[in-house]
C-alpha cells in the first residue's frame, strides 16, 4: 500500500513537470510581445531575430529545467515522509464524543509549575500497585484519570481502560501527551516510536524533572524513555502492550488538559458526562499532588474534587505523606510510596485525611 502511494504521488509529479515544460514551450510559440505602455503593435515570434528566437528557446528549456528539479525535490521529500494509516485518516475525521467533551475542561489560563514535568515515574512499590489493579475486577467501560506523564499509560495498559483523561496544572504536560500520542498514532511498533519520540525528546521543547535518587538523576529524557522499554510493567516494556495504547490513540479515546485539582467546580460534571456513555471512573492516579496541598483550603479543595470523582470501587493510586511511625525502623530513600485503595476507604469522618497522611501499619 504504501509503495503504491508513493508510485501515485511520482507519477502526478512527473505529471506537473512535463505540465510546467509544456506551458513553457506553448507560451513562447504563440508568444505576442508588447511594450510595456501597449502602444506598440503585437510581434509575432516568426518574425523575431533568429537570435532573440534562440534567446527565448533556451529561457523555454530554463524554466521546464527548474520545473523537472522542482518535481524531483518534492519526490524525494514524498518519499521521506511517513505515509499516513487508514486508521488515523479516521481517526481525524471521527472524533470521540466522549474526549471532545472532557477536551472542553481544559483551562487555557492555568500555568502552574513546580520543577518541570515527569517522562514516567521516580516512585516505589509499583509492583504491589500493579498486583492491586490485576486482583480487583474491572468495569465494562471503565475511565482512568490522572496526573503527570506516561505512568499513566502503564496503568490504562494493566486495566485496559476503556478511556483515559490526563490532567496537569503545567502546560507542557499537556504538550508531552498530545506530542506522544501523535507519535504513537505514525509509530506502527515500539521500535518506530522509540524513533521518531526520541527525534521528538531531542529538540528540547519541555523541561523535564528527571528521576531522582535512587535511580539516576543525570539521565536524559530519551535515555529515561529507553529503560522504559526494560522495566517491567511499563506500556512500553511488551509490544502487546504498546499496541493497546496505540488502539486507543488511534480511536481518541485519550484526552490531555491542563487545569489545577482544587478547581473543583470544573471536575463536579465529570462523573455524569461519563454515566451518560456508560462508564465509569475506574483509576485515579494521583502521585504526589497531597503533599503540595500545604494549607486547610488547598486541602479541602483537593479532597472535595476527589470526593466528586470517586466511587467506592473507583482504585485510588497515590503517594500520601508518612507518620513518624513509618520511618522508625526503616532505612527509606525514597518517600514517594504508592499506595492504592478502593475509594470506598475515603469516606466516613475521617475519610478525607487518607488523601494526606498514611502510617506502617495502613492510613491513619
Amino acid at each position: 500500500m504504501k509503495q503504491l502511494i508513493f508510485d501515485l504521488k511520482l507519477k502526478n509529479c512527473i505529471l506537473v513537470a512535463n505540465n510546467h515544460t509544456f506551458k513553457a514551450m506553448n507560451i513562447f510559440n504563440k508568444i505576442n510581445f508588447y511594450s510595456l505602455s501597449n502602444y506598440l503593435p503585437s510581434i509575432p515570434f516568426s518574425s523575431l531575430a533568429p537570435q532573440l528566437k534562440k534567446i527565448l528557446i533556451i529561457a523555454s528549456l530554463a524554466i521546464g529545467f527548474l520545473a523537472a528539479s522542482y518535481a524531483l525535490i518534492k519526490c524525494r521529500q514524498i518519499k521521506a515522509r511517513p505515509v499516513v494509516d487508514h486508521a488515523l485518516i479516521n481517526m481525524k475525521l471521527l472524533e470521540d464524543p466522549v474526549t471532545t467533551a472532557l477536551r472542553g475542561l481544559h483551562n487555557s489560563n492555568c500555568s502552574g509549575i513546580v520543577h518541570g514535568i515527569y517522562l514516567s515515574t521516580n516512585e516505589t512499590d509499583l509492583q504491589v500497585t500493579r498486583d492491586f489493579l490485576t486482583a480487583t475486577p474491572t468495569p465494562n467501560q471503565g475511565c482512568h484519570i490522572g496526573c503527570a506523564g506516561w505512568h499513566n499509560f502503564d496503568i490504562m495498559a494493566t486495566r485496559m481502560s476503556a478511556y483515559g483523561l490526563i490532567l496537569d496544572f503545567n502546560p507542557q504536560n499537556k504538550r508531552l501527551i498530545e506530542a506522544t500520542l501523535s507519535v504513537i498514532t505514525h509509530s506502527s511498533t515500539r521500535e518506530e516510536f522509540a524513533t521518531k519520540m526520541g527525534a521528538y525528546l531531542d529538540r528540547g521543547l519541555i523541561k523535564f524533572c528527571h528521576k531522582s535518587p535512587p535511580l539516576n538523576q543525570s539521565l536524559t529524557a530519551k535515555e529515561e524513555m529507553m529503560i522504559e522499554f526494560n522495566r517491567e510493567g511499563s506500556w512500553l516494556s511488551k509490544e502487546e502492550t504498546y499496541q493497546y495504547i496505540r488502539s486507543l490513540a488511534l480511536n481518541d479515546k485519550i484526552a490531555a488538559i491542563t487545569e489545577d485539582i482544587r478547581n473543583t467546580r470544573r471536575f463536579v460534571d465529570i462523573p455524569e458526562l461519563l454515566n451518560q456513555f456508560g462508564i465509569t471512573i475506574d483509576t485515579i492516579y494521583l502521585s504526589n499532588i497531597c503533599i503540595f496541598m500545604k494549607d486547610g483550603e488547598d486541602k479541602q479543595a483537593f479532597a472535595s474534587t476527589l470526593q466528586t470523582l470517586i466511587d467506592p470501587n473507583t482504585i485510588v493510586i497515590n503517594c500520601p505523606s508518612k507518620t513518624e511511625a513509618s520511618f522508625a525502623g526503616e532505612n527509606i530513600s525514597n518517600p514517594l510510596q504508592q499506595f492504592a485503595m478502593l475509594g470506598g476507604e475515603f469516606q466516613g469522618d475521617q475519610g478525607e485525611m487518607k488523601f494526606f497522611i498514611i502510617d506502617h501499619r495502613g492510613v491513619t
